[in-house]
């Protein structure tokens, strides 16, 4: 999130009276970045519409405009740059402000946030964000997608865009400068700005080029992420803001019908993105030009007149809210994120968090930013030491943090936290991994003298989290147990096509099953359990899953079920012939974003975790609703197959009206769909009785 304001020169009092010209205060760019600023903290709060995180960009577009304005209008004197007192405007403007917020996250995050995870992230962003760099400290933390849970429980995630801002401000001076002085070189005024104007419109093409480039790429930290999060993906949104300061002075040419009408089709283009975007939209890339180029529209509009838009724009509410839209964007996102994990279930809070967020805006805006942004003169010579307090005192906050961290990890109480939310063992013995089953490591065996057959678990991490039980439940009836889990596969015959590339998209999921399958039907085990995270697969609206017989590609739940079910149907009807007997083992209950919940052990604040206090819970009505299409799916795909069934959980994890993280002192749940060790081994007699059903005694295979 950029600056406001500062970039105008007009905003220092003591420029003016050095006699310098003072442009008229563009109210509606104002109004603009008011828009834009509710756009992305509505989205932050959970309020539609969808896309509002293209408030951002629209944030990108106004800085290049109104800062390459400033710097314009400086080389158009013929005085050159005045780099001290641009630098000077930025340290004042930005820093004290990032500074203040900082410090005061890090302080609340020794209560408010986790010890065993999001303290940490959040510090790491901060001391980034200190430094500038936050951008690229989030584009190169593993999984941390912008809409992931990784990054949306970090307090200083939006921090990004006030990376990529000071980026571009560090930079993009000194090659305009460098670009007006080579082609001033014995040319007038109006072929200057043209091979400026060439030169920069290059710069965008190969900017905007690798932004669709990398939006597509297949690769984690090349792909999505360095698209979304890195300045050389961005900066073509900066350079057309720039690109309109350079012909501005044309656009007031403009008849003001004409403006009227191109405000009307921006203001209609704006909305069209922030209403359709959702957070599977492949972005930035060629979708990033919807913002862009709304924004261009608009401010065209408000240089060639002052009627229609514009004026709804200048309106005085409007243009508080723009005055105040960079502190505003620097505080509510911290308070969403403390007031989420809080409370985790209440509808409202983080909106209200969003609201209350305006509080501290307004006392930073009077009594810390127009300040230190309006002292005098001197001011600017005292720069250094204001950027270096601004800079190491949040420095050092993240650092207490960190160390605070540490303390409250060795404590017996967050021990004992720790403890109850541990990984299964099908991790610690490294058996979740994207490999077939003939590949598999024997660690992943549990064997019994003279077994009477051998036992199968496969699927996802799903599968995974009932490692304890199905070992001891088919151990105590006298079978080996392999554990073969690969995280995020489902063991189905279908191709799952997610937003941010992974290991399991593609063709690697499908490969590994279909392998293991042919190992299963080689080797006939007495018994293979079938688990994963259906609910996830067909309720995620970031993922599509595709047919691999037709190719169909389903994005819908309702499709995307009938896709699963078909792919599972084709996986048990080979075991079925082969004659190995299967159990399919629907979803636990889940406290995930994409059923309506938001629970995780691991980002329960300190106080939480202190005061036993950290659980969440949903209605049993409700976790059957989510789950229902997947569950129609799976028990479709075993109808007719003599050597299949279903297995259900509810009954042992939930009571007949909820579904709860946590029972008495017993911790159920690790994470908002995983189980805890000890909720799973409360399903052992569960799964010793499918066993003892379902399972055929017959040779261990080799």
């Amino acid at each position: 999130m950029p600056e406001q304001q500062a970039e105008d020169p007009s905003e220092s009092p003591s420029e003016h009276r050095a006699g310098r010209a003072k442009p008229r205060r563009r109210a509606d760019i104002q109004g603009l970045r008011a828009v834009a600023v509710a756009m992305v903290v509505a989205f932050h709060a959970g309020i539609p519409p969808a896309g509002g995180y293209i408030g951002v960009d629209v944030f990108f577009v106004i800085s290049g405009f109104v800062v390459g304005g400033v710097l314009l209008r400086e080389l158009g004197q013929g005085s050159g740059l005045g780099f001290r007192t641009f630098y000077a405007r930025r340290v004042r403007r930005l820093l004290p402000a990032l500074a203040l917020m900082s410090t005061v996250v890090a302080l609340l995050s020794t209560v408010l946030l986790s010890p065993l995870t999001t303290q940490r992230t959040t510090a790491h962003t901060g001391i980034a964000a200190s430094l500038f760099a936050a951008n690229i400290q989030l584009a190169n933390v593993p999984s941390a997608g912008y809409f992931g849970l990784a990054s949306t429980t970090n307090a200083l995630l939006h921090t990004w865009s006030l990376s990529v801002e000071e980026q571009f401000y560090l930079g993009f001076p000194a090659l305009l400068a460098a670009l007006w002085w080579f082609a001033s070189r014995g040319a007038v005024d109006r072929v200057r700005r043209r091979l400026v104007i060439l030169v920069l419109a290059g710069l965008a093409a190969v900017s905007f080029a690798l932004s669709v480039a990398t939006t597509f790429h297949p690769s984690e930290r090349l792909g999505t992420s360095f698209a979304f999060y890195m300045a050389p993906s961005r900066a073509w949104e900066f350079a057309a803001g720039v690109l309109l300061a350079l012909v501005a002075h044309r656009l007031t040419r403009l008849p003001a019908a004409l403006a009227v009408g191109l405000g009307v089709v921006g203001a209609a283009v704006l909305a069209y993105g922030a209403i359709t975007f959702d957070e599977a939209t492949d972005f930035p890339g060629v979708a990033a030009l919807v913002p862009v180029v709304g924004t261009l529209l608009l401010i065209v509009a408000g240089t060639a007149t002052d009627r229609g838009l514009p004026q709804v724009l200048s309106l005085r509410p409007v243009v508080w809210i723009g005055d105040v839209s960079y502190g505003w964007y620097l505080w509510h996102w911290p308070l969403i994120v403390f007031a989420g994990v809080l409370w985790p279930e209440q509808d409202g809070v983080l909106v209200a968090a969003a609201l209350l967020s305006l509080v501290p805006t307004a006392l930073s805006y009077r009594y810390v930013e127009n300040p230190i942004r309006f002292a005098p003169d001197a001011a600017t010579r005292r720069v250094l030491p204001l950027m270096a307090v601004c800079i190491l005192v949040p420095i050092a906050a993240f650092g207490a943090l960190l160390a605070v961290g540490r303390v409250q990890r060795s404590t017996p109480t967050v021990e004992r936290f720790e403890e109850a939310i541990r990984e299964h063992e099908d991790r610690v013995r490294g058996c979740d991994v994207p490999l077939p089953l003939s590949e598999r490591s024997e660690d992943c065996t549990w064997t019994v003298p003279d077994p009477k057959g051998a036992v199968y678990l496969v699927g996802d991490s799903n599968a995974g989290h009932f490692t304890e039980p199905v070992v001891a439940a088919g151990n105590a009836a006298g079978y080996d147990v392999t554990v073969a889990p690969t995280g995020g596969c489902p063991f189905a015959d279908i191709l799952r096509r997610p937003r941010v590339p992974g290991f399991f998209s593609g063709d690697v999921c499908r490969d590994a099953v279909a392998a293991s399958l042919d190992t299963l039907i080689e080797r006939k085990p007495s018994l293979v359990v079938v688990a994963m995270s259906s609910t996830e697969v067909v309720n995620d609206p970031t993922d599509a899953v595709e047919d691999p017989e037709t190719g169909a590609i389903a994005r819908t739940p309702e499709a995307k079920a009938e896709v699963y079910g078909s792919g599972l149907r084709r996986v048990l009807a080979e075991l079925d012939e082969a004659g190995v007997p299967t159990v399919v083992v629907h979803t636990v209950p889940q406290f995930n974003e994409t059923l309506g919940g938001s629970w995780r052990a691991e980002t329960c604040p300190a106080i939480a975790i202190y005061l036993d206090r950290c659980d969440g819970s949903r209605s049993r009505r409700g976790v059957e609703a989510g789950q229902r299409l997947a569950r129609t799916a799976e028990e479709q795909a075993v109808d007719g197959l003599d050597a299949s069934t279903t297995l259900a959980t509810e009954d042992v994890l939930c009571t007949e009206t909820t579904c709860a993280t946590s029972r008495d002192d017993l911790r159920l749940y690790r994470d908002s769909i995983h189980l805890s060790v000890d909720g799973a081994e409360l399903l052992t007699p569960l799964f010793a009785r499918a066993i003892e059903e379902q399972a055929v005694p017959g040779p261990v295979p080799d």
